[in-house]
């Protein structure tokens, strides 16, 4: 599927963009305890979730570069857990998480306003054999968003 009628690539870029606003509203009354208590033994605390989505919008740009520059190229398998551990985000100042989540998705999204509209079709292989395209990795972003934002209203709401 490809969208071709302007306002609906315009609304993809307008949920890119909101995602970053809404998550740094969401925790703009996180207080001190909230950033590290874990809520669920198998989920990210508050601050791992922003350099969570800090990280792998770098991630999304670098499969968008892939599929670009190659024919479908295979798209690593990343372990989220891992990451976290690797790039200590329980160590991470989440201020400075919110602000490269803000500014890592403005270069995504510049990156894919820059992309023409009949390469938005084209896909790279992920997890064995499910093809997606530059489109499926634009739309899943703000699903990606909107679950962690479920995580921040559910868990802000405790206190």
């Amino acid at each position: 599927m490809l969208i071709e009628h302007p306002r609906l690539r315009d609304y993809i870029f307008r949920a890119l963009d909101t995602g970053p606003v809404l998550v740094q509203r969401g925790l703009s009354k996180v207080n001190e305890d909230q950033w590290d208590h874990r809520y669920d033994h198998e989920r990210f605390t508050l601050r791992e979730v922003v350099s969570h989505l800090a990280d792998w919008e770098t991630i999304f740009q670098n499969r968008f570069k892939l599929i670009l520059s190659e024919d479908s190229p295979t798209l690593p398998r990343l372990d989220p857990g891992q990451l976290a551990i690797d790039g200590q985000y329980s160590q991470r100042d989440p201020f400075e998480q919110i602000r490269h989540f803000k500014n890592r998705r403005s270069e995504t999204i510049a990156l894919l306003e820059g992309v023409p509209n009949d390469q938005w079709v084209r896909s790279g292989i992920f997890d064995g054999n499910f093809h997606i395209s530059i489109e499926g990795w634009a739309t899943s972003i703000p699903r990606h968003d909107l679950y962690h934002l479920r995580q921040i209203s559910d868990w802000t709401d405790v206190s």
